[in-house]
């Protein structure tokens, strides 16, 4: 192995990646693996790619920076360390916020495509910054915790962290940019972010490479050597590139919690919101594969139905929320010829309805079953949901033969 790597994989993944290199490089043809097979086991690599220090039932992230006798933090490999005049210049200092929370703010920025060295705006390439708020004495914890987050789990639906800047007490993260934001702006009827023309872009084909995009995120997460729950997820959660192509950010699940194998059902510090939170999560603060299966679930609906989970969840007469939550959100899913979104009415036509609405509904019901054990694991909603594009596009080419 390459000195430079030293001490950034354990001997598993030595030995995985030795197997995988001997099988593609076989004198027989037959006995290589076809691309597919690769592109699986080098994911799955990456989740055995560093020791894990085991802490409790969580799991202590700090893998991959280290201190120098100073205290300081040393060069984090594969990621670009900024000085802060750098993004000060980037980000016209910091002028354009796209967004803040609890641990800081994001801004826009512009670097060279190539060096990422410092650009003017409109000029190169945009990028994300977060700058975490100096005198939060988490701050310095989530920001590490996000760095570790990115370098250990690399998937193609998972946002790109790009580089790093450590100045004093300032603490700040460079993104890839996300040209159309996140899904909560535009999906939704009543959000006054919702732009018409965003709103036609989200055909049904678009939003079904959406929900298969998350949905395969999701599973990788699952089935990771560390398992990671991503309790909080949301519709805000999702976040969409110029292509429309769905990714969660390591700042939006700052919350996360990675499990070793043995600990599969934990209790959460924080809860998610209460539209998204699985019985078992809001009678006992119990998070687990299955709860993210149901919030998954939740924002399923909202995507075929745009209409916000707490809004279907609240009576019209009153604002009481509404008891027997399954019950309510089962309703929606069977009544999508009711509650479909009107921007998807063209979206199935002639006989695609009676094909695909049940199967649809199937799955969200499947989601949101009050049992855990009743609901399918995320591997199994790929390929359903993958099924389902198949059988979109077959109704699609029927119904224009008609």
């Amino acid at each position: 192995m390459d000195a430079d790597i030293e001490g950034q994989y354990t001997d598993r993944a030595a030995i995985k990646v030795s197997t995988l290199a001997r099988k593609c490089t076989s004198r027989h043809p037959k006995s290589r693996p076809a691309a597919k097979q690769v592109v699986e086991e080098l994911e799955q690599l990456l989740a055995l790619s560093t020791p894990h220090i085991a802490s409790g039932n969580s799991l202590v992230l700090g893998l991959w920076t280290s201190k120098n006798s100073t205290g300081a933090l040393s060069l984090i490999p594969n990621l670009k360390e900024f000085i802060l005049t750098d993004l000060e210049r980037a980000t016209s200092n910091f002028e354009e916020e796209l967004g803040n929370g609890r641990s800081g703010k994001v801004y826009k920025g512009w670097v060279h495509k190539t060096t990422y060295a410092s650009s003017t705006p409109d000029i190169g390439l945009p990028i994300a910054v977060k700058r975490f708020i100096p005198e939060r004495a988490q701050g310095n914890i989530e920001w590490q915790m996000e760095i570790d987050l990115s370098r250990v789990y690399s998937h193609p639906n998972f946002v790109r962290l790009l580089g790093y800047c450590s100045e004093g007490q300032e603490r700040l993260l460079v993104y890839e940019y996300m040209h159309n934001r996140d899904l909560d702006s535009h999906i939704f009827k009543s959000s006054s972010r919702a732009k018409k023309n965003v709103r036609e872009s989200l055909r049904w084909e678009v939003r079904l490479k959406i929900l298969i995009g998350i949905a395969r995120l999701l599973a990788f997460f699952h089935t990771a050597k560390q398992i990671v729950i991503c309790h909080d997820f949301k519709t805000s959660r999702i976040l969409l590139d110029g292509n429309f192509n769905a990714k969660l950010s390591p700042h939006g699940l700052a919350r996360l919690t990675v499990l070793s194998d043995r600990d599969l059902n934990v209790t959460a510090r924080t809860a998610p919101a209460l539209s998204y939170a699985a019985p078992e999560n809001v009678n006992s603060g119990v998070i687990s594969l299955e709860t993210d299966v149901y919030a998954f679930g939740v924002v399923f609906l909202e995507i075929m139905t745009g209409i916000r989970a707490y809004e279907m969840l609240h009576l019209e007469e009153s604002n009481t929320y509404y008891n027997d939550k399954e019950k309510c959100l089962v309703d929606y899913a069977i009544s999508l010829d009711t509650y479909l979104d009107p921007w998807l009415e063209d979206s199935f036509p002639g006989g695609a309805r009676s094909q695909l609405f049940p199967f649809i509904a199937s799955l969200i019901t499947e989601c949101v079953d009050s049992s855990p054990s009743k609901r399918p694991s995320m591997l199994q909603l790929v390929e359903s949901l993958e099924l389902l594009a198949v059988s979109c596009e077959q109704n699609f080419k029927i119904s224009l033969q008609e």
